[in-house]
Parts: structure tokens; sequence; C-alpha cells
């Protein structure tokens, strides 16, 4: 999934078309013989990743009430990961026959050493998410933090 670390590369091919080839994300990582599909931030706004009644983007949004912001422009059920953080927000959406909304980002998979090249404090999460997805297209969404490089999932305790 295309998020703002790609759109750099982009940008800088565009400086540097000769170094296209050498920089493609798709091809560098071999995603089409892997079998997987790369979703560009364009079609993340207009047709982003869906499974049942869920939608999975990089994310739009920043600051401090982000989710707020991608559950009232999208008005769908929406996880992402941008702003590395964990931060939930649900309301109901009246024009859309009452359904109820969740927007989640689910932290961030990385080095606790890689907040450090902020300089200042942030609120980054070590974190993943888990859905389950029901014939119907409801779901359950868990978002499991990992303090201290552990944590626990279906009563087994995992670490570093």
């Amino acid at each position: 999934m295309q998020g703002n670390h790609e759109w750099w590369i982009d940008d800088f091919v565009d400086e540097h078309p000769a170094l296209k080839k050498k920089l493609d994300i798709g091809t560098n990582l071999k995603l089409k013989e892997r079998g997987i599909e790369y979703i560009t931030a364009k079609r993340q706004r207009t047709n982003p990743l869906r499974i049942g009644k869920i939608s999975y983007i990089h994310g739009w949004y920043c600051g401090v009430h982000h989710t707020k912001k991608t559950a009232w422009e999208s008005k769908h059920n929406m996880i992402y990961g941008h702003t590395h953080d964990i931060q939930v927000n649900t309301r109901k959406e009246i024009s859309n026959g009452g359904a109820r909304i969740l927007t989640q980002s689910i932290g961030c998979l990385c080095k606790e050493t890689a907040f450090d090249y902020l300089k200042s404090p942030c609120n980054w999460m070590l974190a993943f998410g888990v859905t389950y997805v029901a014939k119907d297209g409801s779901f359950t969404h868990y978002t499991i933090p990992i303090p201290k490089y552990q944590f626990i999932y279906n009563d087994k305790t995992y670490k570093n």
C-alpha cells in the first residue's frame, strides 16, 4: 500500500527520471511475481482495499484528532497506520441508516530506536491489528500493542 514515504520516492523520480527503474517499488519488491497488489495513494482515495464492511488505507490525516477526521470524511469503517500511533474514533452516521463507523490507527512495526529520529517526544506505538470478517461483512478488529517488544495473543506470550 503506497504511503507518504513512497510518495517521496515518486517525487524524487519525477525530478530524476533516469532513476525510475532503480527506484520503482513494484519492480524492486517483485510484487507482481509474489501475487501482491500495490494499492496507490490515488486508489486509496477512490477505491480503498475493502474486506467486508471495513477498508484499509495508509492514512490521510495527521494531528490530534486524525481518526475523527477520517471518520467524518470517509463515512466508512477504516483501519490505517500512517500516524504510527494507536487511536480510535467511533460515530453514528445519521445519513447512512444509522450505521456505526469505526476508524482506527493501529500503530507501527519498527524498532523503537526509529522513534529517536524525531528528536522530540512522540506518541508512536509498536502494534499490529487483527481483523476477523464474517460472511455478512461484519467484523471485529483488535489492535495489539507490543510494549517492550512483547505481547500476548491467544493465550500465548510472544517476546523479542
